[in-house]
């Protein structure tokens, strides 16, 4: 226990607005184009530049843009020393436990529905399931996703998919353009 409240009690935010904690996994979404890559990046930007947290340790997947967008944020991201890749597998969050480097680790998978279908349970829950092995190891998730088009009950924009996605995260956060 006193282990477990010492771990605890180092925990910070990666973002400055203090919404995602270290160490957790993390769901960032809102309807197509209402800005959650800009929210996360830019607040990681801030976070780096007051020295919270190193650019080294901040990896964003970049699985949405197109080439131009590629360029685009390949440039926002160099000043920073954001490593911004094209591609992801599994493997690379394994690689990076079994390497003993997971631990303040940042991995932003922008969007979430480019690598699993969000519509399959069992294949969500899988992911789930990995992601959190990661975060267990000392890293850190977000999933950027987006929003159903159509709005839930309470009048609010619904999560893309199956349940799991959200209720195995540690933290959602909705991200609405006023």
């Amino acid at each position: 226990p006193s282990a477990l409240k010492k771990a605890l009690s180092s925990v910070s935010h990666p973002l400055k607005a203090k919404m995602v904690a270290m160490t957790e996994l993390s769901v960032v979404y809102g309807p197509t184009g209402s800005g959650e890559t800009v929210v996360i990046l830019s607040d990681i930007r801030r976070s780096i530049l007051d020295k919270t947290i190193k650019g080294e340790d901040v990896v964003y997947v970049n699985l949405d843009d197109s080439p131009r967008g590629l360029a685009e944020k390949a440039e926002i991201l160099a000043e920073p020393n954001i490593k911004m890749i094209k591609e992801f597998n599994i493997m690379m969050l394994y690689s990076m436990i079994e390497e003993n480097v997971a631990k303040g680790k940042v991995i932003i998978i922008d969007t979430v529905k480019k690598i699993v279908n969000l519509m399959d349970k069992a294949q969500v829950a899988d992911l789930m399931k990995h992601l959190k092995t990661f975060t267990h190891a000392g890293g850190t998730v977000i999933l950027i996703a987006h929003s159903n088009k159509n709005l839930g009950p309470d009048g609010i924009p619904v999560i893309e998919g199956v349940g799991d996605l959200k209720n195995d995260a540690d933290c959602v956060v909705m991200v609405q353009r006023h």
